[in-house]
């Protein structure tokens, strides 16, 4: 997370050049309203991972921006907005956001915002293999199996500086040593994004990344049932989309299962309407991935709108969701989610007349 009012200049060097500010809390969004005009009001609260950080674009452009903007032109529907979104975080790690920044504002909408990586960061063998982080030692809230076979989340490690699985470098040692006499900053990300060099790269310490967590206590068997070396996509999105995933990747969906179950347990208890938001990265309704998240939110009850569909009911082009090279959302992407939630609103009025009774 980032530390509060921290100017963040963020690029690719090829889609998109930004400059904000963080607000008092420490997330990349305008200040959170007070929480009596979010009472007066009917407020959502959008919660997620780099896709509601959304350093990619500015403020104005962000879905939740656009929006309260776009409600704000009807006549029948008041509604304030506001964004807790880190990047490289899943919905067990999301959960005390909830707790300690959206409860006190008492929304009558929670807009959990999944992309497909969510459940690989949901376990924390996974999101070690990927981040680096030590498994035992992550700066977010994790999920934890007992002995009995409880989950039960477990706080933030303060200390996760202290302990890491070593780090991989972006590029082979003959490139890096070429990129030294170069233009670092752009050259870099044009290789990385451009040709790829970059994500075939990533993938080779994977293996190794297991293999060292095959050494810890507690994490013997993480590579049963798989073989890492085997892997095509690095955040081992393929296992997910498989009917039985090897039990590191099943256990992933069990802890993302179990973060589910809290936040349905936090918004039943504090009056709140509770709905998923698939990003385009989950792909359109009959794709495994999707189904997966789709069931899993079936079985709680919770509403999914998935924003591939949409995208597609209105002519639009999947592509255009997102950046050339980077598949976080673009204007336009940003734009369409707005509008996708917009449309549920509207479709569901009880979520708002439930502020006007009050």
């Amino acid at each position: 997370m980032l530390l509060p009012d921290m100017e963040m200049r963020f690029s690719n060097n090829l889609d998109f050049w930004t400059n904000a500010r963080t607000n008092s809390l420490g997330f990349l969004d305008r200040e959170p309203p007070d929480p009596a005009l979010a009472a007066a009001s009917c407020h959502i609260a959008a919660i997620g991972d780099s896709f509601v950080e959304a350093a990619q674009v500015g403020v104005e452009d962000k879905f939740h921006v656009r929006l309260e903007n776009m409600a704000a032109e009807l006549p029948d529907l008041d509604i304030t907005v506001s964004a807790y979104g880190v990047q490289n975080t899943g919905q067990t790690h999301q959960l005390p956001w909830y707790d300690e920044y959206v409860q006190p504002l008492r929304p009558n909408l929670v807009v959990l915002v999944f992309v497909n990586n969510d459940f690989s960061n949901n376990s924390p063998a996974l999101y070690a293999t990927t981040t680096g982080y030590h498994p035992d030692w992550i700066p977010y809230a994790i999920a934890r199996r007992s002995a009995d076979g409880a989950i039960y989340l477990v706080p933030p490690n303060p200390e996760f500086q202290r302990r890491a699985l070593p780090p991989f470098e972006d590029y082979p040692l003959i490139v890096r040593l070429w990129l030294k006499t170069s233009s670092r900053s752009i050259l870099s990300e044009y290789l990385g994004r451009k040709l790829n060099i970059r994500d075939a790269w990533r993938i080779a310490p994977i293996p190794a990344r297991v293999e060292e967590l095959a050494s810890l206590p507690g994490y013997e068997s993480i590579a049963d049932g798989w073989e890492p070396a085997a892997l095509r996509d690095w955040r081992s999105l393929d296992f997910f989309r498989h009917p039985l995933p090897p039990p590191v990747f099943q256990e992933a969906l069990e802890f993302t299962a179990f973060a589910l179950d809290e936040f349905v347990y936090r918004t039943k208890r504090d009056g709140a309407e509770l709905v998923v938001l698939a990003s385009h990265t989950m792909g359109p309704s009959g794709a495994l991935l999707f189904e997966r998240l789709a069931d899993m939110a079936r079985e709680r009850g919770i509403p999914v709108i998935n924003q591939s569909d949409y995208v597609t009911r209105q002519g639009g082009r999947i592509e255009d969701a997102h950046f050339a090279h980077d598949a976080h959302w673009s204007a336009q992407g940003h734009q369409w989610a707005a509008e996708a939630l917009l449309e549920w609103l509207r479709g569901n009025p009880q979520v708002c007349d439930d502020a006007d009774a009050a």
